[in-house]
C-alpha cells in the first residue's frame, strides 16, 4: 500500500486558538502589534510573526488543542505541518498546551515546513505546495491528505495537486477544510469540510477499507 501524507495546518486545525483581549489588555493579536511599535503597513513577516512569541508562551491567547488530536494523528502516523509562522512557534504553542494538557504535541508531528522555507514571506502559495509535494513525493509518499481551516489555502493545494498529479499519475490527493463545528462530513467539489478531526478519521478509514 502506498504510504499517505498527512500535511496539516497549525491554528484553528489542529489547535483552535483565540486572543484573549482582557488578559492582554489591547482588543487583537494586531493591536498588540501596534502597541509593540510596528506599523502593520510596514512589518516585515519575519517580525510580524516573531512578535507571537511573548503572546504564546505568557498565555495571551487561549490555546486548546483540537478533539480527537492524539487518536487521530497517532492513526495518520506520517504527519507534517505546514504553517505560515516561523518554525518556532510549535514549540511556543507546545509550552502551554503541555501545561494544559499534560502532553508534547511535538511528538505526534515529524516535520515542520514553514512558508519561511522558501523566503520573508507568511502567506501560503501554490508554487510552495507543489514543492512540498515533490519532495514528499520522492521521499516514497503516493497519497496526500491536506487539512486546513483556511478555504483559500485548499485551493491552493487543489491547484498545486491537480497540476502535480498530470505530471505523476501515481500520485492522489485528498482534500479537507476544518469547520470546528458539529455538522459531519460534507462533500464539495473538489474537497470536503468536517466538523471535527473524527470526521476525517471515519472518512479515511472508509477509503482505506
Amino acid at each position: 500500500m502506498a504510504q499517505t501524507l498527512y500535511l496539516w495546518d497549525l491554528a484553528n486545525t489542529l489547535f483552535p486558538e483565540r486572543w484573549d483581549s482582557e488578559r492582554s489588555g489591547v482588543p487583537s493579536y494586531d493591536a498588540y502589534v501596534e502597541a509593540l511599535g510596528y506599523d502593520l503597513e510596514t512589518i516585515t513577516p519575519h517580525d510580524y510573526e516573531w512578535a507571537y512569541e511573548r503572546p504564546y508562551k505568557d498565555g495571551l491567547f487561549v490555546l486548546s488543542i483540537a478533539d480527537g488530536f492524539r487518536e487521530v494523528l497517532t492513526w495518520t502516523k506520517n504527519n507534517a505541518v505546514f504553517t505560515t509562522g516561523n518554525r518556532e512557534q510549535v514549540d511556543w504553542r507546545a509550552e502551554q498546551l503541555h501545561k494544559k494538557y499534560d502532553f508534547d504535541i511535538r511528538d505526534y508531528i515529524k516535520e515542520i515546513c514553514s512558508t519561511f522555507d522558501f523566503g520573508n514571506t507568511n502567506r501560503k502559495t501554490k508554487d510552495m505546495l507543489e514543492n512540498i509535494l515533490d519532495k514528499k513525493y520522492r521521499e516514497g509518499f503516493r497519497v496526500a491528505v491536506y487539512t486546513d481551516d483556511n478555504l483559500g489555502n485548499c485551493e491552493f493545494f487543489i491547484a498545486a495537486a491537480t497540476d502535480f498529479a498530470r505530471l505523476t499519475p501515481d500520485f492522489h490527493f485528498r482534500i479537507y477544510r476544518m469547520m470546528n463545528d458539529n455538522k459531519g462530513l460534507r462533500p464539495k467539489d473538489g474537497y470536503c469540510e468536517i466538523g471535527t478531526l473524527y470526521d476525517l478519521q471515519k472518512n479515511e478509514q472508509k477509503i482505506l477499507n
